[in-house]
């Protein structure tokens, strides 16, 4: 049957209407990671320069990925690695501002959702960073634990760099220990500038330059503020400068041109310290480096004093005042923003803690009413499980009296039909029996008629009629042995037809007699033919059926 040319038209719509909505759909996708790259590469260009912008766009980039969640959830694994670098980078934004509790839970968050997609080969950044904060925190214990673990997934899943970082928090830890110990003995710091060194050698030998400039620095500062050291530090302050260069981190550049021109002046050379402090001015004034700048002005001024230049050191000296009091006054201006923060907050919360109570007690009210509403309606739907239970119960057992009653009723109709049929078979029998007599008397009969017609004996018309009467068999008797017979077969030849639809009247008729048991003779009496005649039947009969010679008519019938 062929199908309309609607169908047909229907079909081509439904899968242009599939093949577009896959295409958009592809086309969202590529959209919204081509925006999530993007995004993430501009707040990596402020990382290193303007921390708070890097810091505002990355939460702006994870808010796109959040919103990608609820739009597009399957898929999850690229954006949710995305999302946890970015959470290691914000971290990182809130140690600088000294937000230790935010950056810690940033770095928590990252681990949570790299293990959730099975990210490896990162995981050991958040545990490092996480250590990094509780070292700034003081729980050095605990700062180890996760030192220990970030160095030993990173040398599992042969992460170079972060091995290295890792030995360099390592150096700066034992550090950190011995001055909370507050042990300045130089022989007690050995084994923080050990580590240091160590990390210094891998980091050249893997040829890293972004830890490599982390290594340099950490060293550079230690050989400044605890060895005093200062032609030492000089050397690796240089390797940190130039390495912010080549990488191109400016705000690194500031803070690594700052460290080398304080170092020329411990050393007593401020004519070549004068460079590397101006250019850390620019620096942080190009920045807006605002926690800084007042200390680089200084320091400018303090180097043209150093030189004797009264008349270049006082103007970055008022600059360095000027500052000093713009920044006293936003401190002011914070601290009472701060006050009225408080005051109203307490005013706010006696208000509040009113309405508290108040709230309690409507609350409380409410869930003792829940509670007695919840508690009747349990009883309620007790009550009805129960009846639903008894009217189970007795519908069941009305059911199975029932059943027993209805047992006994066709047990009691079986005994009946057992009754009418044994009645019925000693019926036939008897009838055959009678059929067959008659049948003895009927062909003596004949042969008496045809003695006496032929004269051939004594016989007399007068013997034959006293026979027949003597014989008292009509052909009615003859005709209700056949229905009794085709009665008590009925349920047979009803199975018989189905299974083979060509047999005949006859052959039906046959196979009954057959099947009650009839010998071929009697057969033969009672369908009144030969017994050859019966033969030749059953012969024919055992063929139609599809038997072999070997096979019993006899049995095949009454199996059926």
């Amino acid at each position: 049957m062929k199908k309309p040319i609607t169908f047909h038209i229907s079909y081509i719509l439904l899968c242009v209407f599939l093949c577009c909505t896959h295409i958009s759909s592809a086309q969202v996708t590529e959209t919204d990671s081509l925006s999530v790259e993007k995004m993430h590469a501009e707040a990596d260009e402020f990382l290193r320069s303007k921390p708070n912008i890097a810091l505002e766009r990355y939460n702006e980039c994870m808010a796109l990925i959040d919103s990608i969640f609820l739009t597009q959830p399957k898929d999850k694994s690229y954006y949710t690695l995305k999302k946890a670098l970015m959470l290691d980078e914000v971290s990182y934004c809130y140690s600088l501002q000294r937000d230790y509790v935010a950056s810690l839970e940033s770095a928590q968050e990252a681990l949570l959702l790299k293990e959730s997609i099975g990210e490896t080969y990162t995981l050991s950044n958040s545990y490092r960073r996480m250590g990094t904060i509780l070292m700034f925190e003081k729980d050095l214990d605990k700062a180890q634990e996760y030192f220990d673990k970030a160095f030993e997934l990173s040398q599992r899943y042969e992460n170079s760099e972060q091995q290295a970082f890792t030995l360099v928090d390592f150096g700066r830890m034992l550090r950190r220990r011995e001055e909370l110990k507050q042990n300045e003995a130089l022989e007690e710091m050995q084994p923080a500038e050990d580590q240091m060194v160590k990390a210094i050698r891998f980091t050249d030998s893997i040829q890293n330059k972004k830890v490599s400039l982390y290594a340099n620095r950490t060293y550079a500062n230690f050989l400044l503020s605890v060895r005093s050291d200062y032609q030492k530090a000089l050397e690796y302050a240089k390797k940190a400068l130039a390495l912010s260069e080549e990488l191109g981190y400016v705000s690194s550049q500031e803070i690594y041109s700052y460290m080398q021109g304080a170092i020329y002046r411990k050393l007593k050379q401020p004519k070549k310290a004068l460079p590397y402090l101006k250019k850390a001015v620019d620096l942080s004034v190009a920045l807006k480096k605002e926690n800084t700048i007042a200390r680089r002005y200084l320091g400018l001024s303090n180097c043209y004093l150093d030189m004797g230049d009264y008349e270049n050191a006082f103007p970055y000296y008022r600059l360095y005042k000027n500052h000093q009091i713009k920044r006293l006054n936003i401190k002011n201006a914070r601290e009472i923003a701060r006050k009225d923060a408080a005051f109203t907050y307490a005013r706010q919360k006696s208000l509040d803690s009113l309405q508290f109570v108040a709230q309690n007690a409507a609350k409380e009210k409410e869930i003792k009413q829940k509670a007695k509403t919840q508690f009747w309606s349990i009883i309620t739907v007790l009550i009805v499980f129960i009846l639903i239970g008894i009217i189970t119960y007795l519908t069941l057992k009305k059911r199975a009296i029932e059943a027993e009653a209805e047992a006994l009723r066709q047990n009691q109709r079986n005994m009946q039909l057992k009754e009418a049929v044994s009645e019925k078979t000693n019926e036939i029998l008897t009838l055959v029996d009678e059929n067959i007599t008659y049948q003895r008397q009927k062909s003596q009969l004949t042969d008496n008629l045809k003695k006496l017609a032929n004269r051939e004996s004594d016989i007399t018309l007068k013997s034959i009629l006293v026979d027949l009467k003597t014989a008292g068999i009509d052909d009615s008797k003859f005709e209700m042995v056949r229905d009794n017979i085709n009665e008590m077969s009925y349920d047979f030849k009803r199975k018989l037809r189905k299974s083979h639809p060509e047999l005949s009247k006859t052959d039906m008729e046959i196979s009954s007699f057959i099947r009650m048991g009839l010998s071929r003779k009697e057969i033969a009496n009672l369908r009144n033919t030969t017994i050859y005649a019966t033969k030749s039947s059953r012969y024919r009969l055992k063929k139609k059926l599809g038997l072999s010679t070997e096979d019993s008519l006899e049995a095949y019938l009454k199996n059926l």
